[in-house]
């Protein structure tokens, strides 16, 4: 097999650096601090792609940029040969949090309704979040997009006073989207309310492979667009609203479930609820997970053998430094399918965000002349600021920020295909490693591997016979690409 490896460490000055001369083939096994033997024909999970949100917070900054910098920032984001190559973007039916004001598809004043939807519209999405879609598919048709709503619209909810944080006195904006449940009674609305976007969105060319049925169902606060579910409302909503409607429109859109921290799996607790009807289950492809509650990462894998027939989503959480780089690898060993990061572009002012989660930090920056950027992982300046400044000009930006994230996510994202097949890899992995290895549809072998310890670490990768020796600097990520 041809081999190819890139090395990146900000402290040795390496971009996806090419480091192929520093691998050692000779055909034996020696002393190494990791040693391990790929196993293509012993396989696990598909992978369905790598991603990032197209937000509103997002989709506003990028529209701001002059088109040929929008181009390339998009480029840098989806596309797989210029860029990071990302095929998996999440969309919010209707606005989340990170965003310049909430809103729903169906906003009535106080006291109305509307049970037909004669008043649905996705108008606002036209602004900002679908030009930047189809402009993102132009570059890169192979993305996929799924979908997540925040809240129904407000004359569909009822209050609910469990686990409410903060109090009513506390609530802005929204048009009451904050906080609350569904009425039961708008249950069969809200499932015509779904279909009528995914055919919104089909009319624009834009197809949506999956939806999840609420976005962290167990965060009810009145100061972001939030909506309570329990396990058994969920189940009774796929199984007799949303389920049925999706199949009788002819979309061939999937259901996945709970959208929501890891930890949340006790057999007592929602998604088991959600699949072990039998009813909601024919309807439910996959489960979709957050990492918010920093519970193990196995409890990913121990859902998978719990329900082996439904795949295993990672839906929402952005990974940071060489840390998250190596979780990653955790992430993907216990059987998720996807990673998912949230908001790619916000600018170094942490603008727009109406919500109350504040950041000034995302993998990709509009840098606001007066407001620089906190950058603790600087790295070489052409990969630092990747878009000409003479592109922006005439712009509210001076500059477009790139940070050691980003490149991080491209180790895995630029080499790992849709439908390559994790594979397996005995290991004895040191504290502070993490590895993953993969088999593309090509054929070819990609084995990522980090070393967060502060000395080098020397590596020997087996397979088929052959050996690749190499030695990874401290604190540095690897990508193994062997070509069949």
């Amino acid at each position: 097999m041809d081999s190819e490896l890139l090395i990146s460490c900000r402290f040795q000055g390496k971009i996806l650096a090419d480091s192929n001369s520093m691998i050692d083939t000779r055909d034996k096994w020696a002393l190494a601090d990791v040693s391990y033997e790929i196993k293509p024909d012993i396989s696990f999970q598909h992978v369905l792609g790598f991603g990032y949100s197209f937000e509103p917070t997002s989709c506003y900054n990028l529209m701001r940029l002059p088109p040929r910098a929008r181009h390339e920032v998009l480029s840098l984001l989806v596309d797989p040969a210029r860029g990071a190559g990302l095929n998996l973007w999440r969309l919010c039916i209707g606005s989340p949090d990170f965003s310049y004001k909430f809103y729903s598809y169906d906003d009535l004043p106080g006291g109305e309704t509307d049970e037909h939807l004669d008043r649905f519209s996705i108008d606002e999405d036209r602004r900002y979040v679908i030009p930047v879609v189809k402009e993102a598919l132009a570059i890169n048709p192979g993305i996929q997009l799924f979908a997540s709503p925040w809240s129904p619209p407000a004359w569909m909810k009822i209050p609910e006073p469990h686990w409410r944080k903060g109090t009513l006195e506390e609530r802005i904006g929204g048009n009451g989207m904050c906080s609350g449940r569904l009425d039961p009674r708008w249950y069969d609305a809200y499932a015509t309310y779904f279909v009528k976007y995914l055919q919104a969105y089909k009319a624009e060319g834009i197809d949506i492979k999956a939806v999840t049925v609420q976005n962290e169902p167990h965060h009810n606060w009145v100061l972001m667009p939030t909506c309570w579910w329990d396990g058994e409302n969920e189940r009774d909503f796929i199984r007799d609203h949303l389920g049925p409607k999706i199949q009788q429109s002819g979309l061939a859109t999937e259901i996945w479930c709970w959208d929501h921290n890891w930890g949340q799996i006790h057999p007592a607790r929602y998604p088991v609820t959600v699949l072990s009807d039998p009813g909601a289950a024919q309807y439910v492809s996959s489960i979709a997970f957050h990492h918010y509650d920093m519970v193990h990462v196995s409890n990913m894998g121990k859902f998978h053998s719990m329900f082996p027939g439904k795949h295993v989503q990672f839906t929402e959480g952005s990974l940071l430094w060489l840390w998250g780089a190596a979780r990653l690898a955790a992430y993907l060993r216990n059987w998720s399918q996807s990673y998912v990061g949230w908001v790619p572009f916000i600018d170094t002012n942490g603008d727009p965000n109406i919500g109350p989660f504040k950041t000034k930090r995302t993998m990709l920056q509009p840098v606001v002349p007066g407001a620089e950027p906190v950058i603790k992982e600087a790295i070489p300046a052409p990969h630092q600021y990747p878009v000409d400044p003479a592109l922006l000009d005439g712009g509210p930006f001076k500059a477009i920020l790139a940070r050691y994230d980003y490149y991080l996510l491209a180790h895995y994202s630029k080499f790992i295909r849709r439908g390559a097949l994790r594979i397996k890899s005995t290991r004895k992995m040191p504290l502070l490693g993490g590895e993953v290895s993969f088999k593309n549809p090509d054929g070819s072998i990609v084995s990522v591997i980090t070393n967060r310890r502060r000395v080098p670490m020397r590596v020997h990768v087996a397979l088929h016979g052959r050996h690749y020796r190499f030695q990874l600097p401290a604190r540095s990520i690897a990508t193994l690409h062997l070509s069949p």
